[in-house]
């Protein structure tokens, strides 16, 4: 099925964003299989042929939500890590765990935790159409890590002999897995024990520097 979206550009637009801003909610909520057409449709406020003007499938509209809410959550992590630009890689690094745990507690749009981490195991089984895309958004949260600390090696601010790649998979698994375990038990204190955690090991690193 097309999308046959007849109104005009900028409004059409305008609907379309409002609907995907609505069901990323209720996807984080419910999960992306979990959710029918008649609970898009009343998360998005919009009549079935409505919604139809707008994408042209259920898949259409679930790839579009996980887009947005990528590009939602790197560009939160963008402002905050501006704010630390001249800090040394260590203290970088501290703040990006920070600033992860920070957009749990704030942001009402994921209520279930990390989009990428909820869509990944998600992927895993029913919604297989989501699993590169979710491979791509964790790779670029892994990236960060990686960039951070590379510029740190250079700067000798991080031990040359540092295993980066080690550093980028634990950094991203404990992260996500105490965000796994906030969301199960609806307790913070996983997240903020693995961002103390976190900041014990950088530095430890920052002190042992060439």
């Amino acid at each position: 099925m097309q999308s046959t979206d007849q109104t005009s550009p900028g409004k059409g637009a305008r609907t379309r964003h409002a609907i995907i801003e609505a069901v990323t909610h209720l996807f984080n909520r419910k999960g992306y299989a979990a959710s029918s057409i008649r609970d898009i449709c009343e998360a998005g406020g919009i009549q079935k042929g409505g919604l139809y003007n707008h994408f042209s499938s259920k898949n259409d509209i679930v790839l579009a939500s996980f887009d947005w809410a990528k590009q939602r959550l790197g560009a939160a992590l963008d402002d905050c890590m501006r704010q630390v630009s001249e800090a040394s890689a260590p203290q970088q690094l501290i703040h990006l765990a920070e600033s992860f745990c920070a957009l749990y507690e704030n942001d009402t749009y994921f209520p279930a935790g990390c989009p990428v981490l909820n869509t990944g195991i998600e992927a895993k089984g029913e919604m297989d159409i989501l699993r590169e895309p979710a491979r791509d958004a964790m790779a670029k949260f892994r990236g960060r890590v990686l960039t951070i600390g590379e510029k740190g090696i250079e700067k000798g601010e991080l031990p040359a002999d540092l295993n980066l790649e080690h550093l980028a998979d634990v950094f991203t698994a404990l992260l996500e897995g105490a965000m796994f375990l906030s969301v199960l038990n609806d307790d913070t204190r996983y997240l903020h024990n693995a961002v103390d955690h976190l900041r014990s090991i950088l530095m430890s690193y920052a002190a042992n520097a060439d």
